[in-house]
């Protein structure tokens, strides 16, 4: 089970393109929308497919800012999308055919993605934009001389061998810090990635007045529980606990481990509300980890605080210290209520936290026949 838990959480929450990559790949195709509309409104005003290309450049745009690409799939997805696009443009006559007004379609595409993409996928994809060029241009209407035909088609090879070519280091200087950003066990970023890429994410909403919020789930004595259940349980339930944390930082979010017994979540664009209904969604409230131990579910609570950023935090590690402050506030009035009511439920208390966590306790069937503190003695 732990095996498959890794396995599941590490396809989830490992992304393999560096995030400077991620955060860039929207102005290729905005820039690519900016061009087409200028040209169109310069040469070809009333041409409804050149403003149909503005529209799937600019909707191409908007995906991979909303959506930043955490795989290579989603980048060549983005890609085809716009070279379907230029086949239509070179397709039509009216815009002058594959080596008319629009030519600039395949060259910026398979150029563009020859810088983000790896070196195999943006070959491949080089290739696939000169097929497409001479294709309709040979076959195509108007036709293109064989000297004019091979002079473009070299532009499509010479360019993009050259951006591959420095792509090639540059992919390799990014790796070896984002690997440096990346905690080995999880998968995510670890405290450096976090405040070293979310910054980038604070400042960008501090500028374009997005909300953003954070989330922050810890885990209480989380090494008193690995003494108690030992060291692989405990690794089953801080993987678990990472399984759905990445499940829940699409889009823009971005999830890290920055303690080892506390993960955080940064959501720009989301409210408290949508963020700790996003929390539920994923961790059940409360906030719980469930872990089967001698064939039976233990339950171990988090400690959960959410905050949105204020205008007056000046940076993510001043906006991250307040969550930590309202975190340890709940600790301390939960841990001063349990000790005045000693009879208190737990459960119930925890139902009621407005944060929808609360002091982090194991849970175990009922039905389990022996108590937690003497399993360790039966492993």
């Amino acid at each position: 089970m732990v095996q498959k838990t890794k396995k599941n959480q590490a396809k989830a929450s490992a992304p393999s393109i560096a995030f400077r990559l991620r955060h860039i790949e929207h102005t290729l195709s905005l820039s690519i929308a900016l061009l087409t509309a200028l040209t169109t409104v310069l040469i070809h005003p009333f041409s409804l497919l050149a403003w149909s290309a503005v529209g799937i450049a600019l909707l191409v745009s908007f995906w991979s800012h909303t959506y930043p690409a955490k795989t290579y799939a989603s980048m060549v997805t983005r890609s085809l999308v716009l070279l379907f696009m230029a086949v239509l443009l070179h397709t039509d006559t009216q815009l002058g055919g594959a080596h008319g007004t629009y030519f600039y379609w395949t060259l910026a595409i398979c150029l563009g993605y020859a810088l983000l993409l790896d070196p195999l996928k943006a070959s491949a994809l080089a290739l696939l934009c000169l097929a497409e060029f001479l294709l309709v241009a040979w076959f195509g209407s108007p036709h293109v001389p064989l000297a004019t035909l091979l002079s473009s088609a070299g532009l499509l090879v010479v360019f993009p061998v050259l951006a591959i070519t420095y792509a090639r280091s540059s992919h390799d200087q990014d790796a070896t810090t984002e690997s440096k950003l990346t905690d080995s066990i999880t998968k995510l970023y670890n405290a450096e990635g976090f405040f070293s890429h979310g910054a980038v994410l604070f400042k960008v909403c501090q500028r374009e007045k997005r909300t953003l919020s954070l989330a922050v789930l810890q885990f209480q004595k989380f090494a008193e529980v690995r003494d108690l259940l030992g060291s692989k349980e405990a690794r089953e339930i801080l993987l678990r606990a990472v399984a759905a944390i990445a499940k829940a930082s699409q889009g823009q979010a971005l999830s890290a481990r920055t303690a080892k017994d506390e993960l955080a979540l940064l959501l720009p664009g989301m409210s408290v509300d949508a963020t700790k209904i996003l929390i539920a969604s994923h961790f059940g409230s409360p906030a719980t980890v469930s872990v089967r131990l001698h064939g039976r579910t233990a339950k171990l609570l988090l400690d959960t605080a959410v905050l949105s950023a204020e205008p007056t935090a000046s940076s993510l590690e001043v906006f991250y210290d307040l969550v930590k402050e309202r975190l340890q506030t709940k600790q301390d009035n939960l841990h001063k209520s349990l000790q005045q009511k000693p009879e208190i439920s737990l459960v119930n208390d925890l139902y009621g936290d407005s944060d929808l966590a609360g002091l982090s306790r194991l849970q175990v069937n009922s039905t389990l026949p022996m108590p937690l503190d003497e399993l360790k003695k039966k492993r």
